[in-house]
């Protein structure tokens, strides 16, 4: 996808966002520029703390320069640049087709921008496949890298503040000598107030959840005001999983680690803890929209779709890949032939013993 296009502050050209150099490079004077100095040159705003009317000029500028795609196959929707002519489905790689533009409300409020290069990308796709030996074909000759794509994936950064209560039952051992300790028991009933902040829950229904959690985490001190410039040479995804809906998923996990907290808490004052009775309850959420990066790829073998993901910010890597049935029933058979060579050889040497 090429987004809307910033100029270069020196000779007017195109730039592009390198993730290698963190640096905007122009293609024609090769000149570097950092995101202050392209804004600055572009007279853009982009401080983290927008006004109203900022706000608003960013929505439109969102509105007026991107479009929606919908993949006719797998039913996907991609945001991209108004005036793309050509674009793939990054999930089952079927020509797209424009269905217009898009509301402001789908412009996320914060960025995280890829560090993670396409060429580094595609060295750690192929250290992850060194090893396995029974991938299709396509994996060992490059067909299936070409298909790898940078998307900005669509998140909600979730803020709970969960009322924790735990009543357990505590001790603590006092020696008396050196082989005897006083125990000490106490029935304890302890409750906080227990705060989780950018809680990741993603917002795109096709992706596989378990794998974007698997790419977890992200620094999220690296998270920028939104701008139309990062997406330059990437593609992105509409949320089509609302922020309550994607975040409820995560609540039951947040709850856990809350009790877990109160229970380390109460290990900082007792030698043995055990909780009898856990409640959590939220008392607020709160959460922001952001886009955060992942090359993604897609492999279709039998019939079934194999999902695969890189972090990227910091190159973590998620996903299943295929096996070739071919080989593996070859490799089976080899093993038999080879266990059934053995057994008889075996089997001569112990008649031939035993004669």
């Amino acid at each position: 996808m090429q987004a809307v296009q910033y100029k270069c502050p020196t000779c007017g050209g195109d730039i592009f966002y390198n993730p290698d150099k963190g640096a905007f490079i122009c293609e024609y004077c090769n000149n570097a520029f950092s995101f202050e100095q392209v804004v600055t040159a572009n007279k853009r705003n982009e401080k983290i703390d927008l006004t109203d009317a900022e706000k608003q000029e960013r929505q439109n500028e969102f509105e007026e320069n991107s479009a929606l795609y919908l993949c006719p196959s797998c039913g996907s929707e991609i945001i991209a640049e108004k005036n793309a002519v050509t674009l793939e489905c990054y999930y089952c790689h079927s020509p797209v087709t424009l269905v217009g533009r898009l509301s402001g409300e789908y412009k996320p409020d914060y960025i995280i921008p890829f560090t993670v290069s396409r060429e580094r990308a595609e060295q750690i796709f192929q250290d992850f496949c060194k090893d396995k030996k029974l991938l299709p074909d396509d994996f060992k000759n490059g067909k299936v890298l070409q298909k790898i794509t940078g998307v900005y994936v669509p998140f909600w950064l979730g803020n709970y503040s969960i009322d924790t209560r735990v009543i357990a039952a505590c001790k603590r051992y006092i020696p008396v000598n050196r082989n005897t300790d006083r125990v000490r028991e106490y029935s304890v009933d302890d409750s906080a107030l227990v705060y989780y902040q950018n809680v990741p829950a993603d917002g795109a229904r096709l992706i596989d959840d378990e794998l974007l959690d698997a790419l977890q985490p992200y620094n999220y001190d690296d998270l920028h005001s939104f701008s139309m410039s990062y997406l330059s040479g990437f593609m992105a995804e509409k949320y089509d999983v609302g922020a309550e809906e994607a975040l409820a998923r995560h609540e039951d996990t947040v709850k856990a680690e809350c009790v877990n907290f109160m229970h380390k808490h109460l290990r900082n004052d007792y030698d043995s803890v055990a909780i009898n009775q856990a409640m959590a309850e939220r008392q607020s959420l709160g959460y922001k929209y952001a886009f955060l990066p992942v090359w993604f790829l897609t492999y279709k073998y039998r019939d079934k779709i194999y999902q695969y993901g890189i972090n990227g910010q910091t190159g973590k890597v998620s996903g299943s890949i295929p096996i070739d049935n071919k080989k593996l029933n070859l490799r089976a058979l080899l093993f038999s032939l080879f266990g059934a060579a053995f057994g008889a050889i075996f089997g001569f040497f112990i008649v031939a013993f035993l004669s």
